[in-house]
């Protein structure tokens, strides 16, 4: 099916859910009773298609979450544009008395993407204040794509790198109270790139420069140290319907070898959601700004700047579009439950990059709006599918397993 059926296909069903919803005049707790009087009932449309093919996603994802004796199937990309792939997670608590907990996993995509990780985690370190983990992760993404730096890039520009990093950390995690904590992490991180794997676009090194991307041949290796808190009230992290999530860090990345990539990070989140009709409807919004940091003779290496684009902030435009140092992306979108086991949202996004922090500017901001559709269990999102536009760059079909935010 390609994309215009798509686009038809959810266009539709978004009218019919808004045909639907603008008949709604009872109480959440009228609504509550005609869903439970209409469950009793045996309707034509429980033996429809669509609603059998629903349930049993709904069914199927359910047992993906529960996983079969320790072993979760992962299903979906490792990264924006990495292809559908497959793979599979271990997991094991209550080792030790349930002071160990461990994890183990592997990812690979139909484009040769690959994800490998572990994870060993002392849930009681010190008492229940104190948590320690060890993660350790090695990615392998042969396809990554680079149009320039700034929002003035050329969409026509598009080149392609291969990225590889492998790193370790270790987090120290205090809990304060069940919804905040605070913390540090630190390790060693060893990332580079190389030429990029797909034949239909010029390698990044071809085409820029090392002013115009810096590190572009380059392979650098940081001690990292980060301090880190975290205010979540969500009620679902997998499908929140309220709540609210806050996060900031600052990261410290030192260049090992002679130092010519040293910087400082600075990353914040905020995420709230406002339900309605007993939470079948939520507008959910969210922001996120990143921002570095570096000595007059340091840069910060084009592959670890901050990005935007693609189906987890800037859904209009193509995967990784913007690169820069700065970075500010603004969400909003308003999902309604149309049966059970199905969304839909529409919604809007804005984001803009910087080389510095004085560089924003109101008319540099590109935005994108569309539909989507969600298919979910109550605790996640197994499916989701955002046909974003912009005026810019057209339109933007993505298909997703997992929430956007």
């Amino acid at each position: 099916m390609n994309r215009l059926k798509i686009a038809a296909i959810a266009f539709g069903i978004l009218m019919s859910s808004q045909a639907l919803c603008a008949q709604e005049t009872a109480t959440s707790e009228q609504w509550d009773a005609t869903r439970q009087a209409k469950a009793e009932n045996v309707r034509v449309e429980t033996s429809s298609v669509l609603d059998s093919f629903l349930r049993g996603i709904k069914e199927g994802s359910k047992r993906l979450e529960e996983g079969f004796a320790g072993f979760y199937p992962k299903l979906g990309g490792v990264a924006d544009h990495s292809g559908f792939g497959l793979g599979a997670e271990y997991r094991r608590s209550g080792i030790a008395g349930s002071r160990i907990e461990f994890r183990l996993g592997a990812q690979a995509t139909r484009l040769n993407y690959k994800r490998y990780e572990a994870g060993l985690r002392l849930p009681q370190f010190a008492g229940r204040w104190l948590s320690l983990e060890l993660n350790g992760v090695h990615r392998d993404y042969p396809r990554e794509s680079f149009y320039g730096l700034g929002m003035d890039s050329d969409s026509a520009a598009h080149t392609g790198y291969h990225l590889i990093d492998t790193g370790a950390l270790a987090v120290f995690k205090v809990h304060v109270r069940p919804w905040l904590s605070a913390g540090i992490r630190g390790g060693l991180l060893d990332v580079g790139i190389s030429r990029g794997a797909d034949s239909q676009l010029s390698s990044t090194e071809d085409v820029f420069s090392g002013p115009e991307a810096p590190g572009v041949q380059t392979r650098t290796r940081y001690k990292v140290l980060s301090t880190f808190a975290e205010a979540d009230t969500r009620d679902e992290k997998g499908n929140p319907r309220s709540g609210s999530l806050y996060t900031a860090s600052i990261t410290s990345y030192y260049d090992r070898r002679p130092s010519q990539f040293s910087f400082t990070k600075f990353d914040a989140e905020a995420q709230h959601y406002i339900p309605f009709f007993n939470k079948r409807r939520v507008v959910a919004l969210r922001a996120l700004i990143s921002t570095t940091d570096t000595a007059a003779d340091q840069e910060v290496p084009f592959f670890m700047q901050p990005r935007i684009g693609g189906s987890h902030d800037l859904r209009g435009f193509a995967d990784s579009r913007f690169h820069g140092r700065n970075s500010a992306v603004f969400n909003a979108e308003y999902r309604w439950e149309v049966f059970s086991g199905l969304d839909m949202a529409v919604f809007g996004d804005t984001g803009q990059v910087a080389r510095s922090r004085s560089d924003f500017r109101l008319d540099k901001f590109r935005t994108s709006y569309g539909v989507g559709l969600r298919v979910n269990t109550t605790r996640s999102v197994f499916l989701r599918a955002d046909l974003g536009f912009s005026r810019q760059e057209g339109r933007q079909l993505s298909l997703n397993f997992g929430h956007v935010f």
